[in-house]
């Protein structure tokens, strides 16, 4: 029953963005709850019946009745175990062992940012190829299922969190002898991508703020928090002193991005694993944009342009990298507005080639 009740908390609290598994869920929590029950009932059943009805001089025992409540006792058992082993319930539905793995990851997973290099299920005939990010939960939901569901899509976007995951890493462009993916992708970047300046602090989480300060470290970024009470003119001196630092940062660097290119690298390779299978490519767009603020691959270094078509677009930053290089590539892909993400998985849960 405690269980029951801590899965039926965690569900309430972290799967309303997932229709489907929030109804598998609750289903589980409700197997808990009967296989509770019916374990109550059986622990008391049995020794009742011993102590009452099975007494040599009562009259039940001469017309067997001991082996029939055995017997019905068996069935508890048995009936207990299905209920508990998911058996019991409608067809389709996800086992509860996996539901429960499924919640468990989201609880060890929980204000943790995990790293993900993209997979591909060989045996799954689609394959996500561009997802936006800033969609936490549904990109946490598509993490979650493809990594756990032997049914699942494949999903080639990739997360990188931390130096040993390769942020910040850059990786050679064979189009580009001596250079990597970065001119490519973003052009010579300025002193601002080197800087990470938190104005306003309280307004964020401290686990948010803990990230930003663990990424600008791996990135090599100046990081720069407002102080409680600090004056504007102090502030002002930090900013510019951190300003300064940046720009000679970038210089070292030489303009390149100091969150990598592997990131490029790597989803490259995973597109072109799952085309190579035959897996039909997907791009989910921000809700209500399907379709606007792609560009060709050879305008990514016009920043005017790109300010231009961030104005309204449905595309996240790296999104627009990816679409521009599958659109160079010739790759054929499918377009879907985030909004039918989860219905989407469910519809893909069962495709097998």
């Amino acid at each position: 029953f405690r269980e029951a009740s801590a899965k039926q908390q965690y569900t309430k609290d972290h799967a309303r963005k997932d229709p489907e598994l929030q109804t598998q869920a609750s289903r589980t929590v409700s197997l808990l709850r009967l296989g509770a029950c019916l374990t109550i009932i059986d622990s008391f059943y049995l020794p009742f019946v011993e102590i009452f009805w099975c007494d040599s001089s009562n009259f039940f025992n001469t017309v067997g009745a001991l082996p029939t409540f055995c017997t019905i006792d068996d069935v508890f058992v048995l009936f207990s175990i299905l209920v508990l082993g998911g058996m019991v319930g409608p067809r389709g539905a996800l086992e509860l062992d996996q539901v429960l793995d499924e919640l468990a990851y989201m609880a060890r997973t929980k204000a943790n940012r995990i790293a993900f290099p993209g997979q591909i299920n060989s045996h799954s005939p689609h394959c996500i190829v561009s997802f936006p990010g800033s969609y936490a939960g549904e990109w946490d939901a598509a993490v979650r299922k493809v990594q756990l569901r032997s049914g699942a899509v494949s999903l080639a976007c990739v997360f990188l969190t931390d130096p040993a995951s390769g942020l910040g890493r850059h990786a050679s462009n064979p189009d580009q002898p001596g250079c990597c993916w970065c001119r490519a992708l973003y052009g010579h970047l300025t002193k601002e991508a080197y800087l990470s300046i938190v104005e306003e602090p309280s307004k964020l989480k401290q686990e948010e703020l803990d990230f930003k300060k663990i990424d600008a470290a791996a990135m090599g970024q100046v990081f720069l928090v407002k102080q409680d009470g600090e004056s504007d003119a102090d502030w002002q001196v930090r900013k510019e002193a951190a300003e300064k630092e940046a720009e000679e940062k970038c210089e070292q660097k030489q303009g390149l991005a100091p969150w990598g290119c592997e990131w490029f690298h790597l989803w490259k390779n995973r597109v072109k694993e799952a085309h190579r299978l035959g897996q039909t490519l997907h791009v989910f767009y921000f809700q209500g944009k399907v379709g606007q603020g792609k560009m060709a691959w050879a305008d990514l270094a016009n920043k005017a342009l790109v300010k231009q078509v961030r104005q309204n677009t449905g595309l996240g930053g790296s999104q627009t990298a990816e679409v521009a290089y599958l659109e160079k590539s010739g790759y054929p892909f499918a377009e879907h507005d985030v909004a039918d993400f989860f219905d989407f998985m469910e519809e893909h849960r069962h495709a097998v080639k």
